[in-house]
């Protein structure tokens, strides 16, 4: 009875440990695309192209991408608490810098250091729910944490859409602000609790109440481990590929859709903006679409592949299509937007958590998350210089030419496959 009652509490705990990591996630959105969603007001205010626009976000995804890749590593030395927490009241003081509204060439540099100092989380959020969370714990994990990024797009969108209808965009920078404080304080103080039971994944990691990890390494002499271990690594090669393409499309279509319904729908402002939720909106059910399509196809990059292939099918809508207005792309938009939704829950939560008796979960999640704020980079000023210099419908050929690649691509991972007859997701 009473084993009955400390199994029962430990798994209230591993699903208030998934809610508080849910917490932390999402309202980085807030943190992060304060400055994406009002990229129509911060133009017309600042009086700059969307190119110039652009190389803000840029800059922000580098800064995020690099760091994701290097604090994937650090993650495994360092302190889990104190490392969240420090992340998301230095996002907290920048947003509230932005909000007093310094001049463009300062906010660029602002949201360069916002960029980096948002990198940290998710690398150690994925570690902490890899070493924290029993087998099907984890499960849920993925489909919860995969809803954390359209969830915090939708919250960002309709503040941005709302403040600039009733008051004025930067609002938008002081309630991310004050929200990213609210949850820096309720991880550092509700941390210790949470984190303090069994540890699970590779090489029998375990933390200290601080959240510092220890490794015992395990030494693994299996013949089949090896092999699977290898052919795992040829399957990361091609979902950090795939990692690039998706945030290109993915980020692509969030950080412009306000602006291309304004400009070539010739909606208003505040009703573009408040029209582009529809793709965080669909994007929620993203998550649980991955996780269906994955059950069956049993591998990472099939499930990847089919998402591609699908986005593809549809942009010629959007490019040839007779549309006769904003109804048609924008659904087709927020379809696709789901579509890649689904491959990044894929990509950066599934393929680095499933993969936990293989490789560190937190270096791993760092590597793929920052191949995919790689393709962000590319997106923000590439797809505004093209705007400026060509058209919108240049912006969506430039999508399909990305979706098409990724589609060759997995017909070449299913060849290595049928020649390796190998087994492995």
């Amino acid at each position: 009875m009473e084993e009955k009652s400390l199994l029962k509490r430990d798994n209230t705990r591993q699903i208030l440990l998934i809610i508080a990591c849910w917490l932390v996630y999402t309202v980085s959105y807030l943190g992060k695309y304060c400055y994406s969603c009002n990229l129509n007001g911060i133009m017309e205010y600042y009086k700059v192209s969307h190119a110039d626009a652009g190389l803000v976000s840029t800059m922000f995804f580098f800064a995020y991408g690099a760091g994701q890749i290097i604090n994937g590593i650090l993650c495994r030395k360092y302190n889990a608490r104190f490392i969240i927490t420090f992340s998301l009241l230095a996002s907290a003081a920048i947003n509230l810098a932005v909000f007093f509204l310094p001049s463009f060439f300062t906010l660029k540099y602002l949201w360069l250091l916002n960029g980096f100092s948002l990198s940290f989380l998710w690398a150690v959020l994925s570690t902490v729910l890899s070493r924290c969370l029993s087998d099907e714990n984890l499960k849920k994990a993925v489909v919860i944490m995969s809803i954390s990024t359209p969830a915090g797009t939708f919250l960002a969108y309709l503040l941005g859409a709302l403040f600039t209808k009733v008051i004025f965009f930067n609002l938008s920078f002081l309630v991310g602000a004050a929200a990213l404080f609210a949850i820096g304080a309720l991880w550092f103080f509700s941390y210790v609790k949470l984190t303090s039971g069994k540890t699970y994944g590779k090489s029998g990691e375990i933390a200290d109440k601080n959240g510092e990890i220890a490794t015992a390494e395990v030494l693994h002499t299996d013949e089949n481990y090896s092999a699977e271990k290898r052919n795992a690594m040829i399957t990361l090669i091609f979902l950090g590929v795939f990692a690039v393409i998706n945030n290109l499309v993915k980020d692509g279509l969030s950080t412009w859709m306000p602006s291309v319904l304004k400009e070539k729908y010739e909606l208003s402002e505040s009703g573009s903006i408040a029209l582009s939720l529809a793709l965080p909106f669909l994007s929620v059910f993203g998550a649980f679409v991955a996780t269906k399509v994955n059950d069956k196809t049993k591998n990472f990059v099939f499930t990847s592949v089919i998402f591609f292939a699908v986005s593809a099918l549809l942009m010629p809508i959007i490019i040839w299509g007779d549309l006769g207005g904003f109804v048609l792309p924008l659904c087709v938009f927020a379809l696709i937007a789901l579509l890649m939704t689904a491959v990044n829950s894929v990509v950066t939560t599934m393929a680095p958590m499933y993969m936990r008796n293989f490789f560190f979960s937190g270096t791993l999640a760092g590597a793929l998350n920052g191949c995919c704020y790689l393709g962000s980079t590319i997106s923000s000023y590439g797809l505004g210089k093209i705007a400026d210099d060509l058209s919108w419908n240049a912006v969506f050929i430039i999508i399909f030419a990305f979706c098409i690649a990724a589609v060759v691509l997995g017909g070449a991972y299913f060849v290595w496959k049928m020649a390796k007859k190998t087994p492995f997701r």
